[in-house]
């Protein structure tokens, strides 16, 4: 189940942060946030999101996603994505 927090800004509107967690044998094995202007909005990602979690394989593609990149995969996803290639210098 997931749980929203209210949180005011400066201008005195509010905003709502969203929180879904999975847990495996008493661990939470992941966490995702997301922020919306209103609670409405909020609580129909975080049914939305839990849904797409109890799909078979979902947990998976899920960490595999929020896996942390190093250098040499930021720069090779870089080079892949220059559709013309780069220049002398």
């Amino acid at each position: 189940m997931g749980t929203i927090i209210t949180r005011a800004k400066k201008d005195g509107s509010q905003n709502y942060t969203a929180t879904a967690r999975k847990k495996q044998k008493g661990k939470v094995v992941l966490t995702e946030t997301d922020t919306f202007p209103n609670e409405r909005s909020a609580k129909r990602w975080i049914r939305q999101r839990e849904s797409e979690l109890k799909a078979k394989g979902a947990l998976t593609r899920a960490f595999q996603t929020k896996r942390r990149k190093i250098w040499s995969d930021v720069i090779a996803d870089y080079c892949a994505a220059s559709p013309n290639g780069f220049g002398k210098t």
